[in-house]
């Protein structure tokens, strides 16, 4: 969950139902609920590639429960920000792997789900308004997101959309004269709320409110107005606990602050070392938690802005089952291989003496590659607590420590290539234990030089796909991946 051109990606969803949509004053059932319920279908991606839902985090492509007219029942007089609602940080970012995807659902299912709050970033290049999530493009335009709001607001009149829009990944800082296209060619004028201040729901009703994130005159209120909490930046799972710090902090503000001031909280976060998927396992399980103990609670937490963490495998595809079984039998192989390794060392301790470390070497990698893997397993439980920060510690240390072993393993063993298998010599070496620590350390290498240049391929590819985007790119409104060649229609054209 961490703002696009400002962070990268994380979240979840909630489980809704009809009697659970209301607002915060003079509704039968407080809003706070439907948050809760919501976070059952946003949810944040698991580490499995199966397809999961559960209260905390939903991966699969679409909602389990739709109520796409909550706001219905919210009394007319009632402003909008003292209504509490769920919204989706980058909303469109559905692409360009973990560190770029943030949603698992489509723009409609989002809105029909129950969200409410939109955090849309455009690219602005040619006149065109692409959408983008840092360098990645999410295969749409702004005209495709108008379109969505305009039919879904159609459809249910007594609903309103928040909808924050920003640049990115461009620096024109001159938006204003293309937003205004889109609006007339893909929507109409009169669907925007035309003012700074804050509305009652009589008069949001129908309307999409745009929360103005760049230069220009007002097209609708000031996304600066809002009282924001945007700690995007996680550089590491051990910061997990400080950016959760830094959402409830706001959320126990928002009952007691202003209440003509809207508040927005992002639960996403990301980082190097902590992509945006992993973040928000941990942060919605607490989110989920707060929430539901707040539910007895009259009070409004404004907008809890969330990622719904895709996974790239978002379609259970059969490629899925494939992958799947060819991890799980490289993980059995693997450890299979360590055990042997431990094995073969200890055996053999006393006879290499060409290199008596060589036996040493395998003893000790086997041990923290086992070592490595279960405390990756205990990992993948998504709580925040010691248990979880005390293994991630130990797992960077093994993994720092293996590569330094590893290192000197290939300095011991390569030098006295090919030893003498003949005992009672000085070069003797034990004939299996030498050539399973040159075979093992030799496929590592292997292995460790594909992904290098296979990682290096992908990164240039991406780049000139960006370069090739930016340069061919026209967006047309009867193409959801847009128009590739000049001799296509302009963006907007009808």
């Amino acid at each position: 969950m961490t703002p696009g051109p400002d962070g990268g990606p994380t979240t979840s969803g909630f489980r809704t139902d009809q009697s659970m949509m209301s607002g915060i004053r003079g509704g039968p059932v407080k809003m706070q609920k439907l948050l809760i319920e919501l976070m059952v279908l946003v949810g944040v991606i698991g580490l499995s590639s199966g397809a999961v839902q559960r209260p905390d985090y939903d991966d699969t492509p679409n909602p389990e429960f739709l109520n796409p007219s909550w706001m219905a029942r919210i009394p007319d007089d009632q402003p909008l920000s003292e209504v509490t609602m769920p919204g989706t940080h980058n909303t469109m970012a559905l692409y360009g792997g973990v560190y770029a995807e943030c949603q698992t659902w489509s723009l409609a299912s989002q809105l029909r789900a129950g969200i409410r709050f939109l955090d849309i970033r455009v690219r602005h290049i040619k006149g065109n308004l692409t959408i983008h999530h840092g360098v990645s493009y999410q295969r749409a335009h702004f005209g495709h997101v108008l379109e969505g709001v305009a039919d879904f607001l159609r459809e249910y009149p007594n609903e309103t959309v928040l909808m924050r829009l920003k640049e990115e990944f461009s620096e024109t800082y001159d938006i204003y004269g293309a937003v205004v296209d889109y609006i007339h060619r893909y929507a109409h004028w009169d669907l925007l709320w035309h003012s700074r201040l804050v509305p009652t729901m009589r008069e949001a009703r129908g309307k999409l409110i745009i929360l103005q994130d760049f230069s220009g005159p007002d097209l609708g209120m000031r996304y600066g107005s809002l009282d924001i909490a945007d700690h995007w930046r996680v550089p590491t799972l051990l910061h997990v606990e400080e950016k959760w710090q830094s959402v409830y902090k706001h959320l126990e503000a928002a009952p007691v602050g202003n209440k003509a001031q809207i508040f927005l909280t992002y639960s996403s976060g990301a980082g190097v070392f902590a992509y945006p998927r992993a973040v928000a396992q941990r942060i919605n399980a607490q989110l989920y938690g707060y929430l539901r103990a707040k539910t007895d609670l009259n009070q409004r937490f404004g907008i809890s802005c969330t990622d719904m963490n895709p996974s790239p495998q978002s379609e259970v595809r059969p490629q899925s089952a494939v992958l799947v079984s060819s991890l799980v039998v490289v993980n059995i192989i693997w450890w299979m291989v360590m055990i042997a390794a431990i094995g073969l060392g200890a055996t053999h301790l006393d006879s290499c003496p060409v290199q008596p470390n060589i036996p040493i070497y395998l003893i000790v990698l086997g041990t923290t590659s086992l070592l490595s893997l279960a405390l990756t397993y205990t990992r993948a439980n998504p709580g925040v607590g010691m248990v979880s920060i005390m293994c991630s510690v130990c797992t960077v240390i093994l993994h720092l420590f293996s590569f330094c072993w590893f290192i000197a393993g290939s300095i011991w063993v390569y030098p006295v290539y090919p030893p003498d298998y003949t005992t009672h010599t000085s070069r003797y070496c034990h004939r299996t234990t030498y050539q399973f620590a040159f075979t093992v350390t030799t496929l590592v290498w292997v292995t460790t030089t594909f992904i290098f240049f296979g990682g290096c391929c992908f990164a240039l590819l991406t780049c000139c796909n960006t370069i090739i985007a930016g340069r061919r790119l026209i967006p047309s409104r009867f193409s959801y991946y847009g128009a590739t060649s000049d001799s296509q229609p302009t963006a907007g054209d009808v």
